[in-house]
């Protein structure tokens, strides 16, 4: 259930950066990042959900979210 609020919360924020609230600097791409590899503080299946739900999630989050955080390492 945790690893289900976190990818909402990304794409909420996700949202908020299309919707031009955030800039692209302001989105916490690092710590996504290192959740969605494995490497945050807690091992929470955010990688399983994403996969899960990535259907049923915004299309340009799934665009924004492969491009930047899928493809790439996290730092």
């Amino acid at each position: 259930m945790v690893a289900l609020k976190i990818v909402e919360l990304w794409e909420w924020q996700y949202g908020e950066y299309a919707a031009g609230m955030l800039k692209k600097h302001e989105l916490p791409i690092g710590a996504w990042s290192l959740w969605f590899h494995g490497q945050g503080p807690f091992p929470v299946p955010v990688k399983e959900v994403y996969y899960l739900r990535k259907s049923v999630l915004n299309e340009g989050f799934v665009s924004f979210f492969e491009e930047n955080i899928v493809a790439r390492a996290p730092d």
